[in-house]
């Protein structure tokens, strides 16, 4: 039987063993909160590293890179990336449908390949993991990942810049292609790990473009929204998430924002 690691996913046999997580009382379901973090642009600036390696594995994977260099990675998933980039050029649909899973496979092998030649995914960003240390440590949170990134993907870009294990579970486009499909598995793994009678509304969708926002309401999840990707503020205010903030560099703020009551049930974004 496959183990899992801080993601919930399958770890790799080789991998080492990952940290025992720290024992703590639970809360009462109905105060816990969860936490589901985007990754790029919301927990870290991404680095050029990842383009190229998107690049160097479509040109291996289909000898042509489309409209990558134009093309917007905020919001996408993966898979949605190598679908998007290709729409209209020289490659079949049917032959991009059908080595996909190829091209993300070479992508990840780049990856890996630029992290070890010293290109890191990207760096944290501002405030980030002083607001993980807090929400770590608070009985009323549960942190997990609600990303674009495949899976593989995912403990990579974190691994690399130590900030993996904070995360105890996720849904990934490996999971799912279409982000607005997320928040059900997320709640998913959340309800397995917390208790069947968790509400979506217990949980928040924390990310940096209306992408996130949208997938938020899709999952009838509240949706926090953060001015530290490519999106302005003004930009994620008109799709009207429950908060906005400019970034996380007053994280004791922050957190205590997710962490006001408000009933489950109620639907009305907030100013």
């Amino acid at each position: 039987m496959n183990t899992l690691d801080p993601l919930g996913v399958p770890a790799d046999a080789d991998s080492p063993p990952q940290p025992p997580l720290p024992a703590r009382p639970p809360p009462p379901l109905a105060a816990l909160r969860v936490l589901l973090f985007d990754i790029d642009g919301t927990l870290i600036k991404t680095g050029k590293g990842v383009r190229r390696a998107f690049k160097s594995a479509l040109l291996e994977t289909f000898h042509d890179v489309g409209r990558l260099d134009s093309y917007s990675f905020a919001g996408k998933t993966d898979p949605q990336i190598v679908d998007a980039v290709l729409e209209g050029s020289s490659v079949p649909p049917a032959v991009v449908a059908a080595r996909r899973q190829e091209c993300l496979d070479r992508y990840l092998a780049n990856l890996e390949a630029e992290a070890r030649g010293g290109a890191p995914p990207g760096a944290v960003l501002p405030g980030v993991r002083e607001l993980l240390d807090l929400a770590a440590s608070e009985r009323r949170c549960a942190l997990g990942l609600l990303t674009g990134n495949v899976a593989a993907g995912a403990r990579l870009k974190l691994g690399a810049l130590g900030l993996v294990d904070y995360f105890r579970f996720g849904a990934f486009s490996s999971d799912r292609p279409a982000r607005d499909e997320l928040p059900i598995v997320a709640l998913s793994r959340a309800r397995a790990l917390f208790g069947d009678d968790l509400h979506p509304r217990q949980c928040w969708v924390i990310g940096d473009t209306e992408f996130d926002v949208r997938c938020a309401r899709a999952g009838g999840m509240r949706a926090a929204a953060v001015a530290t990707g490519s999106y302005s503020r003004e930009a994620l205010a008109a799709h009207a998430p429950d908060v906005l903030f400019d970034d996380f560099s007053c994280p004791a703020e922050v957190l205590a924002r997710l962490l006001e009551d408000g009933p489950p049930g109620s639907t009305a974004p907030r100013p």
